[in-house]
């Protein structure tokens, strides 16, 4: 949805996995349609399920907290429709419906926006992205919208990223991925660098050197900074497969 990366681990507003799993075990499926299509510039993606009433183990009703063993059976949709405006420029959207525990109404609707060159300065990578979504229906009290920016500079001697995002306490996307609710990461969030290839004249054996450097950082909606994920910078040189890393542990804050 417009991350900074497609794999980015902070927020997946559809996740397949929530359907015909929960927590790890099987849920039966009655019937499903899935859709995916092309037509011209328009991109569309649906699914459908009807899952069936199941008995699911004791240790998975602790863990979930699940008022009984018996999940009943309940209806999954996921939507996704996005529109190529040009060739740099796509905007799309995404509806998901259905909770995999049967247990509350939840609807997640979201916007994105992502603008893309490959020739920035003539001949480079450069792109641009944005989201904002919100879950309605049985969610907790506090704010049902979340909102990110991001920027990606993919090229070859200079590898960067960096993005903003903001999480409500009360966005919850059941059938999605949101590890930390409440939280906003200030720019930059996670900052990238890398460099490749360079040539090192006075040792034969090495073509080329790497280095990456990560920092992540989070704060809560009242400023309150929860943790920093370890800065982690790492070299390798080739053709030899010489690796050198380094990690700097940072305490968690709670």
């Amino acid at each position: 949805m417009g991350l900074a990366r497609l794999d980015s681990p902070q927020f997946i507003p559809f996740f397949s996995r929530n359907v015909g799993l929960l927590d790890g075990a099987q849920i039966p499926i009655d019937a499903g349609v899935k859709i995916n299509g092309l037509v011209g510039k328009w991109n569309l993606g649906i699914l459908d399920v009807q899952t069936r009433e199941t008995i699911v183990p004791d240790q998975i009703v602790r863990d979930l907290g699940l008022a009984s063993a018996v999940v009943p059976g309940t209806n999954l949709f996921a939507g996704r429709v996005s529109y190529d405006f040009n060739e740099n420029l796509r905007i799309g959207t995404i509806l998901t419906h259905g909770d995999p525990e049967a247990r509350r109404n939840n609807t997640l609707a979201g916007i994105d926006a992502v603008w893309r060159t490959s020739k920035f300065f003539s001949n480079k990578n450069l792109q641009l992205g944005a989201w904002t979504a919100t879950t309605q229906g049985d969610v907790g009290p506090g704010s049902k919208v979340g909102w990110g920016l991001s920027a990606d500079y993919p090229n070859d001697l200079l590898d960067c990223n960096a993005s903003v995002n903001h999480f409500g306490d009360a966005l919850e996307p059941l059938l999605g991925f949101l590890p930390r609710r409440g939280h906003a990461a200030p720019m930059p969030s996670a900052p990238t660098s890398r460099a490749h290839p360079r040539t090192v004249p006075s040792a034969g054996f090495a073509r080329s050197s790497l280095k990456t450097n990560t920092s992540v950082r989070a704060k809560n909606l009242k400023g309150a900074e929860i943790d920093e994920a370890p800065q982690y910078a790492e070299g390798f040189f080739g053709p030899l497969q010489l690796d050198l890393d380094e990690i700097t542990e940072l305490p968690n804050q709670t």
